[in-house]
């Protein structure tokens, strides 16, 4: 698959094609599902998997929530560009996952996607210019009608991913809470 076959021209500039971004990798290190849900570069989105329903599922509140936890890599490369790729692990048992997974497990399995979306995705980045790429876990993320709204635990770090626009908002839980309801009733 060449670098054109993936890449589709939008609105706001190129996105990835609607294809599924599932990690083999991962699935072949942890035995469990995994997708790339987003990936922005510079605060432009140019990734979602917002069409594969079985990803998501419908909590007590009736919000659509994702299956398992959601993980963000930064990856910063030397040219400045700044990517952010957020994946999922899709399980049921958010728990269970998570008590296992620690930080030199993380730092494998960030290697693993890079490698993954590089081949998946040619000309996406170029793996020679990382600077770095620490990944930061973990979110609960979201499915609204213009979007996907992810936070973190303690409300520290939080995004709004605006389909739309393709703007990727960052800050903590309030102010993107406060900015999805300005939006949501503009």
């Amino acid at each position: 698959m060449g670098f054109f076959s993936f890449f589709s021209s939008k609105a706001g500039g190129s996105r990835l094609s609607r294809q599924s971004l599932h990690l083999d990798g991962v699935r072949q290190t942890l035995g469990m599902d995994a997708a790339v849900i987003a990936i922005s570069r510079n605060d432009r989105l140019i990734y979602s998997n917002d069409y594969e329903p079985e990803l998501f599922f419908t909590d007590s509140g009736g919000d659509s929530k994702f299956r398992g936890p959601v993980f963000k890599i930064i990856l910063t490369m030397t040219t400045g560009d700044r990517f952010f790729i957020i994946y999922g692990i899709v399980s049921d048992d958010r728990e269970r996952v998570m008590s296992f997974i620690n930080n030199s497990l993380l730092d494998n399995l960030t290697l693993i996607i890079l490698n993954e979306l590089y081949q998946k995705c040619p000309g996406i980045y170029d793996p020679r210019q990382f600077d770095s790429a620490p990944c930061q876990f973990t979110y609960h993320l979201y499915k609204t009608g213009r979007g996907f709204y992810m936070t973190d635990n303690r409300g520290r770090s939080a995004h709004y991913i605006d389909f739309a626009s393709g703007q990727v908002h960052s800050g903590t839980r309030g102010e993107i809470t406060d900015l999805m309801t300005r939006e949501f009733h503009a």
